[in-house]
């Protein structure tokens, strides 16, 4: 059984790019990859495709989800913000 599979979406850490695996080549211990690599002058999206060694792909998380019991329902309601990582530990 592989460890990736076509059409898997990836992140690739020396691009610090997500990509989409193509064609896998077990022999060669690589993937093809499609990722994104910015746009043409008119706009479209220009995407490229790499053979890159299987230890240097990762698998794709998707972010962590942290739900928030309030218990005392006078306390503000968290509000999400773009600077940092913040938890707000008030609720605990």
């Amino acid at each position: 059984m592989a460890y990736f599979r076509v059409d898997e979406k990836v992140y690739l850490p020396e691009l610090k790019q997500s990509g989409i695996i193509k064609v896998i080549n077990p022999d060669e211990k690589e993937a093809t990859v499609s990722y994104f690599a910015g746009k043409d002058e008119e706009g479209k999206p220009i995407f490229k495709e790499a053979n890159i060694k299987f230890w240097n792909i990762s698998k794709f998380k998707k972010p962590l989800e942290i739900k928030i019991k309030y218990f005392d329902e006078t306390l503000p309601k968290i509000e999400k913000f773009v600077i940092g990582d913040w938890i707000d530990l008030r609720s605990s």
